[in-house]
């Protein structure tokens, strides 16, 4: 590698065996003059299956989704990516693989690191737990290493979500509203965005209060914003949206429950 500028870098190389399974290994290096001799040692890949066990409050019938029970992940709509905490970022997708009749869940070629575990599921469903070896994955990275075995990832969704809807007060000449719904017990639960636009009059322009309304709700604590704009702000970063935290709403979801609320609007302007 020719005319590489100075600073740290991460070094990755990524090959494949005789079996097409992938062998990677990554190394930090700090380049302040000609470097020569640098040698990586590739590490097979883990690949992480995912096993899906569904716990329903009502009572199934034929047109469900996925009646209660485990599941490998056939019929339940559940997606599993991994991010990394490197940089740069990697990003690992599940995807089913087998026979139609029983199809597996998997995380292929997952290199070794550190990975916030991002699980996404489709109504009825939300994503109650998520664990593997006796980790709880919505509070705590998983660690894979190279060469290493990794335990299956656990997750167990439930029916009995709850929801919250609420109504949005329009500022001074204020044409919309960016609702924000962050979860605050789940490090890797991911913000949820909804953009609500006021109706207005013609003479003069007074604009009416709108509803939102968030469904699917895994039980547990949530802050509420509601932004007149967010760009330029890193929502999904708690210390991003530290300054604004006075002006929050907390909202406890319990299982089944739909909570009404009614944030202030806050105005950013040109920030």
């Amino acid at each position: 590698m020719r005319a590489v500028p100075p600073g740290s870098y991460i070094l990755r190389a990524s090959t494949q065996d005789a079996n097409g399974l992938a062998l990677t290994e990554q190394i930090p290096v700090t380049v302040d003059a000609d470097t020569t001799g640098v040698r990586l040692q590739v590490q097979p890949a883990v690949s992480i299956p995912v096993i899906v066990r569904t716990e329903s409050t009502a009572a199934a019938s034929p047109g469900d989704l996925a009646p209660p029970g485990v599941h490998a992940g056939k019929n339940t709509g559940v997606s599993v990516h991994l991010e990394s905490r490197g940089t740069p970022p990697l990003v690992f997708f599940s995807y089913l693989e087998g026979k139609p009749e029983n199809p597996q869940l998997i995380l292929r070629n997952v290199q070794a690191g550190k990975y916030a575990t991002r699980v996404t599921a489709v109504g009825p469903w939300y994503v109650d737990a998520v664990t593997s070896g006796g980790q709880d994955l919505l509070q705590e990275d998983l660690v894979s290493g190279p060469g290493g075995s990794t335990e299956p990832i656990n997750v167990v969704l439930r029916d009995d979500s709850g929801s919250i809807t609420g109504t949005v007060q329009a500022g001074n000449n204020t044409a919309q509203a960016l609702v924000l719904l962050v979860p605050t017990g789940r490090v890797s639960a991911e913000p949820m965005i909804q953009s609500v636009n006021f109706a207005s009059r013609l003479q003069p322009v007074q604009f009416q209060p709108v509803q939102f309304h968030f469904s699917g709700l895994a039980p547990g604590e949530y802050d509420l914003f509601a932004f007149d704009q967010v760009e330029g702000l890193e929502y999904a970063n708690p210390e991003a949206l530290q300054p604004y935290s006075g002006h929050a709403v907390r909202v406890s979801v319990h299982p089944g429950e739909s909570k009404s609320v009614s944030p202030e609007l806050i105005v950013r302007g040109s920030q």
